[in-house]
């Protein structure tokens, strides 16, 4: 975690020795490949004087001199692999409910992926989040409360887990909950 990325450089530190933390962005079979990437953070001259031989391993980002960044911007980027993933096979499963295929699913799959950056741009989320303003002006709270329950009902008929639906379903309706339906 970031926070032990914390306590190894205090350890590390304590010891005489320099602590350098790493996250690699990559499947193990994909290290030293192109598209391969790792974040590094620590302290910029260790980083500078490995960099050479952090590069057998693909592309560097260095994060910063404060030795959490590089696990949080991996772990940041997990999270949204591993929901994103869990959300791909759950929508093959209420495919596969229906009789349809996984493999005739996949394109719609795969260019619905790909409009997702555009959507994080056209709704200012990263922007948004910063500010902690949310304008609900082209989708609000109430609106994508409504859509996510429909999902958990479809899933229940079909048979198949309805774990994940429900609980994005109970953080929209908390959210709207608390007065914040009209916002995006």
């Amino acid at each position: 975690t970031p926070e032990k990325a914390r306590e190894a450089s205090k350890w590390a530190e304590a010891a005489g020795a320099e602590f350098l933390s790493g996250g690699i962005m990559v499947t193990p079979p994909m290290i030293g490949k192109p598209g391969s990437f790792t974040f590094f953070s620590g302290p910029k001259a260790v980083f500078d004087e490995q960099e050479h031989l952090l590069k057998i391993i693909g592309a560097t980002d260095y994060r910063g001199s404060d030795p959490m960044l590089a696990p949080l911007y991996y772990q940041a980027l997990l999270d949204i692999m591993f929901t994103s993933m869990a959300g791909i096979m759950h929508a093959i499963a209420l495919m596969r409910s229906g009789n349809v295929s996984g493999k005739t699913f996949e394109p719609y799959l795969l260019n619905f992926l790909a409009f997702m950056p555009e959507l994080v741009r056209d709704l200012s989320m990263a922007e948004e989040a910063d500010k902690g303003t949310y304008n609900g002006e082209m989708n609000n709270m109430n609106m994508m409360a409504a859509g996510i329950d429909h999902i958990p009902h479809a899933s229940h008929d079909a048979g198949i887990n309805t774990s994940l639906p429900a609980l994005i379903r109970d953080i929209y309706d908390k959210t709207v909950a608390l007065g914040h339906g009209k916002d995006g």
